[in-house]
């Protein structure tokens, strides 16, 4: 049997298949997705994630019965080859890591594997965790938290002990390696990019107290992503093919009310990958990154939105994290790219040639009623002049947590922005800004948990607040109104719920952004196949 997941009949539900066979059962029927499903070592039980009720993991009979949750939000579950124990991970809701944990199959409290290590995303996702043969070990690529040095392979021993390091294969140098398998001491994993494509490779690894990874040999060449790989004890592997196409769409507001009035409309239509839009409050102007990988090619496009004209600026084609911002008139554009090996601040002025600016930090925005800068440093909000000199800090997170995204409101008066708490959870917060530090007394919490909360965006009249979040299981952008004062007003409503598949889990990093009268956000359409092969052993 094979199980895997599609949104054939609107929600993504997991089906369970005879692999001889073509009729397939249906296995969930939750509104929320249900994805990354794996067998029990003989055949009986499935374990998947599901985003229902915040997240977490769920456990079910194979062909039949109710699923029931084991843990709180992991994702990724995996069998041990005895079918006792399921690894997963539970990653922080703003950042691309996360953490190993172990569980008993039949349920008990979870366990956390060598807590100082963690699992880095790779492109949009993060490596599944991989049994041993002799369920001893798992693989986890990762790093010893805050050391970048040690990005690598690791086999983290189940019972204790420090893990071994093996160093995985060269990258091809596009954005995404994702181990798909661990099998007959070969590791398989697919290495590419969701635009350019990607191949599967496998390598062997070594045994004994040092292991090594061998040379890579490609196993497959079907077109699109070849991704998600999985292999029975006898080496039949299925996996899925698909070709995404990302492009930036529109939601039209009702006027007064900031909620859709209609269904997204389409702003592009290439096949360029593209990440990070941002438009100005006014709503004259967007802005995104746009890349491809054959070759290598990354701009930042502006397109005008009363005659549609596209502009695009080259850069030094070293980084797609270009991060471009808008002023909030659409006069002034910033980016940042790699020049010399480091990261250069560029501004642009009413469309003539960027230049240099000097000032600390990112560019997150500017001021409206002066020349002077927004950035972020660390975990400090900045104000800089327009020679790039420090003005003041506007708001210092230490302690908080990591900052992860702000917004300056278009008058200049409020901030809204983001912090990964070191628990796991995220927060939103709204703060006044002034000639002085805003002190932690003065932030307003407008929403927190452990889910995702991102993107926060201004109206043109900073009355209300544009945010996304996975709070009701999907993607969807939220809001908040403020009172002229810059106090919160009642609840949080929903501004575009997107319950449609396919769901844009894969592009919540950046994926929003509010112009005078339009939302502007990443919607992802999918076309895959599923694939079958026998491997040699």
């Amino acid at each position: 049997m094979m199980a895997y997941t599609t949104e054939r009949d609107g929600n993504f539900d997991i089906y369970v298949r005879q692999m001889s066979g073509s009729q397939a059962i249906r296995r969930t029927l939750h509104p929320a997705p249900d994805w990354f499903a794996n067998f029990s070592p003989d055949g009986s039980k499935i374990v998947f994630r599901s985003e229902r009720e915040g997240g977490g993991i769920y456990l079910m009979e194979a062909l039949a019965g109710p699923e029931h949750k084991i843990a709180d939000d992991g994702t990724l579950p995996a069998f041990s080859p005895d079918g006792s124990m399921i690894a997963y991970f539970v990653g922080n809701p703003l950042s691309r890591v996360a953490r190993l944990f172990v569980v008993p199959a039949a349920g008990g409290p979870s366990r956390a594997l060598v807590p100082d290590y963690i699992a880095v995303a790779r492109g949009s996702t993060w490596s599944p965790p991989f049994w041993s043969a002799d369920g001893k070990t798992i693989l986890l690529d990762g790093m010893k938290e805050g050391d970048r040095t040690t990005r690598s392979w690791w086999l983290v021993p189940v019972d204790g002990g420090p893990p071994v390091r093996v160093e995985p294969p060269s990258q091809s140098g596009q954005m995404v390696r994702v181990v798909s398998a661990w099998w007959n001491g070969d590791v398989y994993y697919s290495d590419g990019s969701t635009i350019g494509g990607m191949t599967m490779f496998r390598v062997p690894l070594s045994s004994g107290s040092h292991p090594v990874a061998g040379p890579p040999q490609i196993v497959t060449s079907p077109a699109g992503m070849q991704w998600g790989a999985s292999i029975s004890l006898e080496g039949r592997m299925v996996f899925s093919t698909m070709s995404p196409s990302v492009n930036i769409w529109a939601v039209p507001l009702k006027p007064g009310e900031e909620t859709a009035s209609g269904p997204p409309e389409r702003v592009t239509s290439d096949s360029w990958g593209k990440l990070n839009v941002a438009a100005s409050a006014d709503g004259s102007r967007v802005a995104w990154v746009a890349y491809s990988f054959s070759p290598n090619r990354f701009e930042v496009r502006i397109r005008d939105v009363a005659t549609g004209r596209e502009d695009s600026i080259a850069t030094a084609n070293t980084t797609i994290g270009l991060n471009p911002c808008l002023s909030p008139d659409g006069s002034r554009l910033g980016y940042a790219d790699i020049v010399d090996g480091k990261r250069t601040n560029f501004i642009v002025e009413n469309g003539a040639e960027p230049r240099k600016y000097a000032g600390e930090g990112l560019i997150l925005g500017f001021f409206s009623k002066a020349r002077d800068v927004f950035s972020v440093a660390g975990n400090q909000l900045l104000r800089l002049d327009s020679a790039g000199n420090r003005v003041n800090i506007v708001l210092d997170a230490t302690g908080t947590g990591a900052l992860h995204e702000a917004a300056l409101s278009p008058a200049d008066t409020e901030i809204a922005f983001t912090v990964a708490r070191p628990d796991g959870s995220a927060v939103l917060f709204a703060a006044p800004v002034g000639d002085r530090p805003a002190e932690p007394e003065t932030w307003i919490v407008l929403e927190e948990g452990r889910h995702y909360i991102g993107s926060p965006s201004w109206s043109l009249d900073g009355r209300t607040l544009f945010y996304a979040s996975n709070r009701d299981d999907f993607f969807c952008i939220w809001a908040r109104r403020f009172t002229a004062d810059g106090r919160p007003s009642g609840e949080p409503f929903a501004a575009f719920h997107d319950h449609k598949p396919p769901d844009s889990n894969l592009w919540k990093i950046s994926f929003m952004a509010a112009g005078r009268d339009r939302l502007y956000l990443f919607l992802s359409e999918f076309k895959g196949d599923l694939w079958s092969l026998k491997l040699k052993k």
